[in-house]
């Protein structure tokens, strides 16, 4: 696969004041029993980037910019995967406990902090209820 890599992998550090992490939920049973594949990966050098694995279809690689042929290297049968790489400071993969990812995530610290006056805030997103209102 060719990777394409994001540019902004080398702007985030841990000096930043707004922190981005995410959790990659494991597979629902609904989607093992379709035969889903994981289009998910976390970095386990770093635990610091998501990659997004696609078999691109053509409206997919149109939509993407990515023209006709699309990006990457040759699968199964001559298709290509596309890998598109996300940084984050911190990526939790399926994996991980509530409390693994309320560690990683530096949330008792941030509760420490708000404890002692500073201003914190922690915003948690979850696409899965996102059609809800």
């Amino acid at each position: 696969m060719v990777p394409l890599m994001s540019r902004h992998t080398a702007m985030l550090n841990d000096s930043d004041s707004i922190k981005v992490a995410v959790r990659v939920r494991p597979m629902n049973a609904t989607e093992l029993q379709r035969g889903d594949p994981c289009v998910l990966q976390i970095d386990p050098e770093e635990g610091r980037q998501v990659k997004l694995l696609l078999t691109p279809t053509p409206s997919l690689t149109q939509g993407l910019g990515l023209g006709p042929g699309g990006a990457g290297s040759p699968g199964a049968a001559g298709v290509q995967m596309m890998e598109r790489a996300f940084p984050f400071h911190v990526c939790v993969g399926p994996e991980a406990s509530q409390a693994d990812v309320m560690r990683l995530c530096g949330i008792n610290q941030l509760l420490d902090a708000a404890l002692d006056g500073y201003n914190v805030t922690i915003l948690a997103v979850s696409l899965a209820s996102a059609c809800c209102t």
